[in-house]
């Protein structure tokens, strides 16, 4: 059994797959599937699943080319573990960021705009002309 997060827009399981369910999805697919026990159900056309939606394969092989939607909610659930772990920072490693961070601050205090002038021109040959190019990319122009 093996559960799986729509993670597509679509993901279309095939006829003979047995499926746990919510009364839900099942409600709303019901000329689809056929009833087996409480929660279980035998698809018997094709059925549609959207983006987010949690399915249950009790038995039963999904197709590689479906797979491709789905993402076992095993390796959702190791994700936001390793998320959590990786976010949370070290004693150590947080005495080392802040110092960083006051000395960047420092830095960026110690800027003088007139030295550091990216639109200022070296010399009179080139000009910054921003015309909506994407590239804003200097343009020169020599004088004769």
């Amino acid at each position: 059994m093996q559960t799986y997060k729509v993670i597509g827009n679509v993901a279309i399981l095939g006829v003979g797959l047995v499926l746990k369910l919510t009364q839900a999805q099942a409600t709303t697919r019901s000329n689809l599937l056929k009833k087996k026990k409480d929660d279980i159900y035998i698809v018997l056309e094709p059925v549609q699943f959207k983006q987010g939606e949690i399915v249950t394969v009790v038995s039963g092989n999904v197709s590689k080319a479906v797979m491709a939607n789905l993402e076992a909610t095993s390796k959702i659930q190791k994700k936001e573990q390793q998320k959590t772990v990786k976010s949370a920072p070290k004693k150590d490693s947080k005495k080392k960021l802040d110092s960083a961070s006051e000395k960047d601050e420092d830095e960026i205090l110690d800027i003088n705009p007139d030295e550091n002038n990216d639109l200022q021109s070296e010399n009179d040959d080139e000009k910054i002309i921003d015309n909506g190019d994407i590239n804003n990319l200097p343009i020169t122009t020599r004088s004769k």
